[in-house]
C-alpha cells in the first residue's frame, strides 16, 4: 500500500471550482438517495404490517364470523385459513430450552456457529488453527460459540410435539396463529399455494 506523503500532497494544485462542484453534486445525490431509501423502508414496513394484519387478523376474523373456513373467489382462486400453533422462547430462556431439548434427545436441532477473531499479521496461525482448532488455545484468539435453532425447524418441532400430545417446558410459549392462504386454480384444480402477502384483492 502506497504511503501518503502529506508534504508532497500539500504541493498538489488546488482543486478548481468545477471539480469541487462535481463532488458537491455527487454528495447531494448520495444524501438524496439515502433519504429516499429511509422513506422507502418506512413505506415497506407499513405495507408489511398491513399485510400481516389482513392475513392474520382481519380476513380470518371476518370468515369466522360467518362460519367460513374457505371460499372461492370469482377468478377461481380458493381462499383458506391456515390455523397453527406457534412456539417461541425469549433470549433469557434460551439456555433452559436448549438444556431441555438435549435431555429429551432433541439436541440435534441445535446448531453451533464457531467464530475465531485473529489479530493482524497472523496468517500462519490461521493455518495452524485449521489443523488443531479445539486442541490448543493461542494468544490473540477470541473463540466464540453461538448456538441457535432455525426458526422453521423449531416451528415444525413444536407443531409435531403438540400433535402427539407431548408436554413442552414452560419456557416455550405457545400461541395460536391464523394465516390466510390463497391457492391458484389451474384447470379447475388447486395446484399452487400463494401466501396472501403476494396477492392483491
Amino acid at each position: 500500500m502506497k504511503k501518503i506523503d502529506l508534504e508532497e500532497d500539500s504541493k498538489a494544485p488546488a482543486p478548481t471550482d468545477d471539480q469541487l462542484g462535481q463532488i458537491t453534486d455527487l454528495v447531494a445525490q448520495l444524501l438524496k438517495l439515502q433519504q429516499q431509501l429511509v422513506a422507502a423502508n418506512e413505506v415497506a414496513t407499513k405495507i408489511s404490517n398491513k399485510i400481516e394484519r389482513l392475513s392474520g387478523t382481519d380476513i380470518p376474523e371476518a370468515m369466522k364470523v360467518i362460519g367460513l373456513t374457505m371460499f372461492k373467489l370469482s377468478d377461481g382462486r380458493v381462499v383458506e385459513l391456515n390455523e397453527m400453533d406457534i412456539g417461541s422462547y425469549t433470549k433469557d430462556n434460551e439456555q433452559a430450552v436448549f438444556s431441555w431439548l438435549r435431555k429429551n434427545n432433541h439436541g440435534d436441532m441445535i446448531k453451533n456457529a464457531l467464530s475465531v477473531q485473529i489479530g493482524k499479521g497472523k496468517e500462519a496461525l490461521v493455518d495452524k488453527l485449521k489443523k488443531v482448532l479445539g486442541q490448543k488455545a493461542y494468544d490473540g484468539c477470541v473463540v466464540e460459540v453461538k448456538e441457535n435453532i432455525h426458526a422453521s425447524t423449531f416451528k415444525a418441532f413444536v407443531r409435531e410435539q403438540l400433535a402427539e400430545g407431548k408436554q413442552l417446558p414452560k419456557q416455550i410459549a405457545i400461541f395460536h396463529k391464523s394465516e390466510t392462504v390463497i391457492k391458484e386454480q389451474k384447470h379447475g384444480t388447486a395446484s399452487k399455494k400463494v401466501n396472501s402477502k403476494d396477492d392483491k384483492f
